[in-house]
């Protein structure tokens, strides 16, 4: 888990991405349509705020969102994506907050933040909005202090046996000959690599709230999260940096990701768990397509960072989870000075590990070979602070939850496996099955 933890409430204002459009709605219910890219209108957005950098805390962002996987094609036209339906998620949801609480894990203390305004406060002195702000943090500081109600504690149970009802859009067989049919065009030459995913879909009677806290039970990892966008709702559990962005103590914004590629399962016991470590990193083709990743991602970084400064800082070391264990390496790069956070988001967008490589082919394929839109998976979630720090997650290990006609909540959670030269069609389609099964024994765990 992470040091820190940020809870926020009642946006400023709030946009959707539903294709060619994006909407904003402030918080007072006025909307405005913008049309074109949605990452160069964000900032456009984000970059009408300046805020002072508050002591002992890290760069909590403002703009928190899902940027889902089909908006590669506003970025790389050439990319085909697949048609939305009625019930799809929107391609990109965001909230800006200008009120947020901050907790720190390792101090054990808790800091109510609030952004006064000074600049569109309608006439109110200084003074004015300073007392505003103070009121609206004692009243952030009555909400902590009302303690659970009895029938909100959560009732839980350790549960191995996954015994859910699911769906998925692909039967093994259509999986697996996609996988022999993909290592064709890697036997021609086209790609080297590719991701192809699967998704699980359930249905079931619990809070989505109550989902989440199941998750962080189940399958903890340094970038939970639960975004509640009102029509639906991201709760994630990713391991995975997709890129991330400060500025050092040179004032130099210092851009990095973490590749992970390379898994096996957990051990049964602490030798089984090493033995499989050791066999992990003697496997020529988890460490062919690690390699072939680290070199995607430091061509992603070189796009926007300064020659020369690109390194590999971590190299192959293992990450274990609850389920599954990782080959992970870091590759980090100081940022061109006309580049910012949103051009390094561009450039990187989506990561190589969901999708390939070469990325661009590898995502025409991915189009040819999945059927239904990925939607935010394979996308990123996270913060965007407006004195250009940057904190994405990869949504992968992540459940999409929609409620139903019938009161119910319909839940899907979607797995990649890397297809290369030597892949097995069995493995891979049992990959993607090792990777969902942690989010899936979240909603076993729970009592229905």
């Amino acid at each position: 888990m992470g040091r820190w933890s940020i809870v926020a409430t009642k946006p400023l204002w709030e946009a959707v991405c539903n294709g060619e459009e994006i909407v904003k709605t402030w918080n007072d219910g006025k909307t405005e349509i913008h049309k074109g890219d949605p990452f160069d209108i964000l900032k456009t957005w984000t970059k009408e705020y300046k805020s002072t950098l508050l002591d002992d805390l890290p760069s909590i962002g403002q703009l928190y969102g899902s940027w889902g996987y089909e908006l590669i094609n506003r970025i790389e036209p050439s990319v085909p994506i697949n048609e939305m339906s009625e019930n799809d998620i929107p391609f990109g949801s965001w909230m800006f907050f200008d009120q947020l609480v901050v907790f720190d894990q390792i101090k054990r203390c808790i800091t109510a933040v609030v952004y006064a305004d000074i600049t569109s406060s309608k006439g109110s002195s200084i003074e004015e909005v300073y007392l505003n702000s103070l009121s609206k943090i004692q009243k952030t500081r009555n909400l902590m202090r009302v303690p659970l109600k009895e029938n909100e504690f959560l009732d839980w149970n350790e549960n191995e046996n996954l015994n859910l009802d699911l769906q998925s859009n692909w039967k093994k067989k259509d999986f697996e000959d996609a996988v022999l049919s993909a290592k064709e065009y890697i036997r021609k030459g086209d790609i080297f690599q590719i991701v192809i995913s699967q998704r699980f879909q359930t249905q079931v009677n619990n809070d989505p709230f109550n989902l989440y806290r199941s998750l962080r039970m189940v399958n903890p990892s340094p970038y939970m999260s639960f975004f509640d966008f009102g029509s639906w709702y991201l709760i994630g559990s990713s391991p995975e940096v997709m890129v991330k962005a400060e500025k050092n103590k040179n004032s130099q914004i210092v851009a990095s990701l973490r590749p992970i590629a390379g898994t096996r399962p957990r051990g049964i016991d602490y030798q089984q768990d090493l033995e499989l470590e050791k066999d992990l990193l003697k496997d020529p083709k988890e460490i062919a397509e690690h390699v072939m990743l680290i070199d995607l991602g430091r061509n992603d970084l070189g796009r926007v960072c300064e020659i020369g400064t690109v390194k590999v800082k971590d190299l192959m070391v293992i990450e274990k989870y609850s389920h599954v264990m990782h080959i992970v390496s870091e590759v980090e790069g100081i940022l061109k000075n006309d580049a910012d956070v949103w051009d390094l988001l561009k450039a990187s967008f989506p990561a190589g590990t969901v999708t390939g490589a070469p990325k661009i082919r590898a995502m025409q394929l991915i189009n040819h070979f999945e059927k239904d839109a990925r939607g935010p998976y394979a996308g990123v979630y996270g913060s965007i602070d407006i004195n250009g720090a940057l904190n994405t997650a990869i949504t992968i290990r992540t459940m999409i939850v929609q409620p139903s006609k019938d009161g119910k909540y319909d839940v899907s959670v979607q797995a990649g496996a890397g297809i290369v030269a030597d892949s097995s069609p069995g493995n891979e389609y049992q990959e993607t099955i090792n990777k969902a099964k942690g989010i899936l024994k979240a909603l076993a765990c729970l009592d229905k």
